[in-house]
């Protein structure tokens, strides 16, 4: 397993007010890190701030990355694909119409269990489909790192557990890093590998997720929240 970047202190945030106070953190590949903690502690800035999208809002500590990691980001809100555009348009926004490009579009929405709507407009597709179509999109950038911010969040629970078994299958077969930012601590706990839980400014904890611990996690991560 290696490293793709590594955090030594970091604090970020608003106005010289920090958000997220002198975290350690290391985003290892393969992995899916998903982060939890109440609605305003810094979850989203924090996922920005990894994306390179709120760099200005470093206070402080050292970041440490490998060169040239192919980043893509997943948002929650299911506009972010265009709505005048079929998917596979879509899924080839900033690519070369090139043959295979075409071809690993096409493959990536067979994974996804949409090809069939490859010609459909976004209005005829369901919330869980949106959220697979901006998923294919970022995926035909090839990322080293996947940033998702609750992009399961507006769903139905179906949805949400269909989009959530095949997130974990694109995992495993691109040996994907991931770094998912959630409010569903069970979610968290279905899908991660580890789970960092921001409390405070300056206060977070780590969870590494094991088949022996899943069950116990969520008394646990409940109680800490409330510290």
């Amino acid at each position: 397993m290696k490293v793709l970047m590594q955090w030594s202190s970091l604090s970020i945030g608003y106005d010289k007010k920090p958000l997220v106070e002198n975290l350690d953190l290391i985003i290892r590949s393969p992995e899916i890190l998903c982060v939890v903690g109440e609605t305003g502690i810094g979850k989203s800035t924090l996922l920005r701030f990894i994306a390179g999208l709120q760099e200005k809002e470093r206070l402080s500590g050292t970041v440490t990355e490998v060169n040239q990691i192919r980043k893509a980001m997943v948002f929650q809100e299911t506009d972010q694909i265009f709505p005048w555009k079929r998917v596979l348009s879509n899924v080839m926004i900033g690519m070369s119409k090139t043959t295979e490009n075409l071809s690993q579009a096409k493959a990536i929405l067979r994974e996804l269990g949409i090809e069939d709507k490859k010609d459909a407009y976004p209005y005829t597709l369901s919330g869980g489909q949106k959220q697979r179509v901006a998923i294919a999109r970022a995926l035909m950038r090839k990322p080293d790192l996947l940033l998702m911010d609750e992009p399961f969040g507006s769903l139905d629970v179906q949805n949400r557990k269909k989009n959530q078994e095949i997130l974990r299958q694109l995992f495993w077969h691109h040996e994907l890093s991931v770094v998912f930012v959630t409010h569903d601590l069970q979610e968290a706990i279905d899908l991660g590998d580890r789970i960092l839980l921001l409390k405070n400014p300056g206060h977070h904890q780590y969870y590494e997720v094991t088949d022996k611990n899943r069950q116990l996690l969520l008394p646990q991560l409940l109680s800490e929240m409330r510290i």
